[in-house]
């Protein structure tokens, strides 16, 4: 009798462990899933939604940093197509398992410099589309309100 109580607690104890230790790894990180290029199209608007020149065609790159961290990357961006905006990059934007983003950098240089915009994203991605949002907040003279424009993102990943 003892010997199979002693048996039957090394099983239930082997159980346990096997369990406690299931592996965790094999749940990709939704940053990783993530990272890469989308193409998509983009709209500007005022702060009030009166669109600003028409919707255009461009690349986000999304860059994994780390775990639930990316960097969101807007290369060469052209404000109506035509005017250029130059580079908004948002580094370290948080992604959540429910594929919402949300991230800040302030004082980014635009406009070749002579403009410094606050950015702040916000939308939801995930491994195939995302529908991104960008808050610029910049001011077009010392002492003069600042301009808000809000630029929109919906794209596939290539």
């Amino acid at each position: 009798m003892m010997k199979k109580n002693v048996w039957s607690l090394v099983i239930l104890t082997f159980a346990l462990v096997f369990t406690a230790c299931s592996n965790d790894d094999d749940e990709q990180n939704i940053a990783e899933a993530v990272a890469g290029n989308y193409v998509g199209t983009i709209t500007v608007a005022m702060e009030d939604g009166t669109p600003m020149g028409e919707p255009s065609q461009d690349t986000i790159s999304i860059v994994y940093v780390g775990d639930n961290m990316i960097d969101l990357e807007l290369k060469n961006f052209k404000f109506a197509g035509t005017i250029p905006v130059g580079e908004l990059k948002v580094p370290k934007v948080s992604i959540k398992n429910d594929e919402k983003v949300s991230g800040k950098a302030d004082q980014v240089a635009i406009m070749n410099g002579a403009i410094k915009a606050d950015l702040e994203v916000s939308g939801t991605m995930n491994s195939k589309k995302a529908d991104l949002k960008i808050k610029v907040n910049a001011p077009l003279a010392a002492g003069l309100p600042s301009i808000v424009m809000n630029v929109t993102f919906v794209g596939d990943k290539k």
